[in-house]
């Protein structure tokens, strides 16, 4: 372990609704965890509201599924800025859009339910108060299991920082094993070509807590879903440690070096995706996912055949990139300001089948409809947009043998600069990005202190990076003789917020 440590948008859709917003933006800590929510203190067993909560760039949108006075299901929309871990911003309703297999609908504004707040105390808790009710608990919902068997197999990237906030060391790990004590066996490496170092931990089912000792480590953290915060010791200097869950693995596979016996195995994004073709501007239909190891959920928040709003729920088993299950109609649960009430289900609208081709696009087959192209929705900042490269990233860069942090702090043109670095999409479809520092030898030629290219995916960076002082043209990759492995993590996004979860418990 010792070498280790030594060196405005076009905001967004209703889940239902395309809204052209522009918000101001105040620097946060850390950013609340996209995906489902609850009401801490009405999870009791029973079929209740929740909310679908997507944070990107600043701002968020928030799906409500409850019910209405006469008892039927109904869905709200809210979108606001994030100033100071709060959010403040009208509940909207629709009515008018698309029901199962009605065929192309644009839904309408219909008013709205009065105004909620919200107050994010970590990543994954909050204080939410409705139109008409007093202010509550709330919490990301973890439905997955949580036992240390569960928590093997899994992929983690993790940055070790020093007391300064910069980056030391870039990190994978890899929680390969589990035994019969509840302990699991965490295998660090730099890339995954390194040798490992590895060490055991015991996990806490009451805190979702690790304690590792091993190899001259000591490292206490956190992990909530697919996040984890805390510190690790070596070599004598205590680091801060963040880190995203990259991947499940897949058993089976014989691949050598640090994921031996696995295969890759991405899951979707946890948060709003769309229909691709019915992203038009207007009111629509949309759908918050949320998968935690292997189980999926997701929220259909769509209409009725009288045009009323209305959600639908499905739970199925998530396995090789697919799911399915009955998307299930509920009725009679609370709505703004009625006290407690529980709902019941009223039947299944029929069954939705799921494929994802990557974390961000997808299959669906809706009851009575044909195969859609789905996507995960993005309303801040990203490719071709510069601004999507600002903040402060981490790069182990196997080539030269060494962790970099790049700060980027503006824009000129379609360049991000910072620090003598600029970086520029070399391919937007793709999202490949070319960083590169250099000082001038001549007018035909310079020597490139740094040279990266890689594939910018919502702040987690794979690709290649060039020997110190050898060239490549542009829109060329470089070859395995001239680069080898590129692994990054935007650590703080552009407006100073952390990426990484810092969860409070």
């Amino acid at each position: 372990m010792k070498s280790l440590v030594r060196d405005c948008t076009r905001a967004l859709m209703a889940t239902a609704v395309l809204i052209c917003s522009c918000f101001a933006y105040a620097s946060a800590g850390f950013s609340p965890q996209s995906g489902t929510w609850i009401v801490s203190s009405e999870l009791d067993g029973k079929p209740g509201r929740g909310m679908a909560i997507d944070v990107q760039d600043g701002t968020m949108v928030m799906q409500v599924y409850n019910y209405r006075e006469d008892g039927a299901a109904t869905f709200y929309l809210a979108i606001g800025n994030v100033v100071d871990n709060q959010v403040s911003a009208p509940l909207k309703r629709y009515k008018g859009g698309r029901f199962f297999g009605s065929g192309p609908l644009s839904g309408v504004e219909d008013g709205d339910a009065g105004m909620v707040n919200i107050s994010f105390t970590s990543g994954g808790t909050g204080i939410v108060q409705f139109p008409g009710e007093q202010a509550v608990a709330m919490e990301r919902y973890r439905f997955e299991g949580v036992s240390a068997d569960k928590l093997a197999d899994k992929l983690w990237l993790l940055a070790l920082l020093d007391e300064n906030g910069n980056a030391a060391e870039l990190l994978l790990a890899n929680t390969q094993t589990s035994d019969e004590t509840g302990n699991i066996i965490l295998n660090f490496a730099r890339s995954v070509n390194s040798v490992t170092t590895q060490t055991q931990c015991q996990y806490s089912l009451a805190s979702y807590s690790f304690r590792c000792f091993g190899s001259g480590i000591q490292a206490e953290f956190k992990e909530y879903i697919r996040q984890l915060s805390g510190t690790l010791q070596a070599g004598g200097k205590t680091y801060r440690m963040v880190g995203t869950r990259l991947a499940d693995f897949k058993a089976g596979s014989d691949v050598p070096g640090f994921v031996a016996r696995y295969a890759f195995s991405p899951a979707p994004e946890s948060g709003t995706w769309v229909v691709s073709s019915e992203v038009d501007g207007k009111p629509g239909r949309g759908m918050a996912i949320d998968v935690q190891s292997n189980l999926l959920v997701m929220q259909v928040y769509n209409y009725d055949a009288t045009g009323n709003a209305t959600f639908h729920l499905a739970v199925g088993p998530y396995k090789d990139l697919q799911s399915q299950g009955p998307l299930k109609r509920y009725q009679g649960g609370r709505w703004f300001g009625s006290g407690p009430r529980s709902g019941m289900e009223a039947g299944d609208a029929g069954m939705v089948y799921l494929a994802f081709d990557t974390p961000t696009r997808g299959v669906v087959r809706f009851p009575g409809e044909g195969p859609l192209a789905i996507q995960r929705y993005r309303f801040g900042v990203q490719a071709p947009d510069p601004q999507s490269l600002l903040g402060t990233w981490a790069f182990y860069d196997e080539t030269n043998d060494k962790t970099t942090m790049l700060r980027l702090t503006e824009v000129v043109g379609n360049t991000a600069k910072g620090g003598g670095v600029l970086c520029s999409y070399t391919d937007t479809v793709a999202r490949q990005v070319r960083c590169a520092q250099g000082s001038a030898i001549s007018r035909e030629d310079t020597r490139y202190i740094i040279d990266y290219r890689f594939t910018n995916d919502n702040g987690i960076a794979f690709g290649k990076a060039l020997l110190e002082g050898t060239t490549v043209p542009t829109g060329s990759m470089p070859s395995d003789s001239k680069a080898k492995s590129l692994t990054g993590m935007r650590i703080v996004d552009r407006h100073g917020v952390h990426e990484a979860l810092e969860m409070v418990y």
